[in-house]
């Protein structure tokens, strides 16, 4: 009666694997009445190999109170991870062993999630270095970039006040370079600031 009073699944079982008691949490958590597994191997509600069977029912006291991640499967054949603890005991001689079940897809689906958003920060902060390092190399291109363009305008009178025109033709093209450079790095500094603007918690 103890047994149908826990939050978790509890399901008793004999030496041999074979199910003695199943809780009311257990029905819910597997699907299974219990009079449809009583007497059945508890590899039904958990497919383990015969070793690891014996491992986790037959371990004698080196495994009481032993918690493991087994997989669980519904009637439905549904599987999912549990953690499952185990406790022996005796009654009148026999040993039996009582098998505490907890469904872990929420803390399972929960610690991916947060692996999943440490990767997402990490690139976050790496994104966020190339910014920076994006925001100093437009800085140190556009200082000098800027001189180049006075000397080439300083340039461009010159060469129009001692009449070379095909020399005035081949400065204004550099000048024009020159103005495209600039439009291209205000655009990316432009960027970076629009990037850093949508960054949300």
């Amino acid at each position: 009666m103890l047994a149908r009073t826990v939050a978790d699944a509890v399901i008793v079982a004999d030496e041999r694997g074979c199910i003695l008691s199943f809780s009311h949490e257990g029905e819910h958590l597997f699907g299974y009445r219990e009079v449809e597994v009583l007497d059945r191997n508890i590899t039904l509600l958990m497919p383990m190999s015969d070793a690891e069977l014996h491992d986790l029912v037959t371990g004698g006291r080196r495994a009481n109170g032993a918690r493991h991640v087994v997989i669980g499967r519904r009637k439905d054949g549904d599987t999912f991870p549990a953690d499952f603890t185990l406790t022996e005991s005796q009654l009148g001689g026999e040993r039996l062993f009582t098998a505490a079940v907890r469904d872990l897809t929420v803390s399972v689906e929960c610690e991916r999630h947060f692996e999943k958003l440490q990767d997402e920060l990490a690139q976050l902060a790496h994104a966020g270095e190339l910014d920076h390092l994006t925001s100093i190399l437009a800085y140190e291109v556009t200082q000098p970039l800027a001189e180049i363009r006075r000397e080439l305008t300083a340039a461009e009178h010159l060469l129009f006040a001692a009449g070379q025109p095909d020399a005035l033709l081949a400065m204004a093209s550099m000048v024009e370079v020159a103005d495209r450079i600039s439009e291209v790095i205000g655009r990316l500094r432009g960027l970076m600031k629009r990037r850093a603007m949508d960054k949300q918690v």
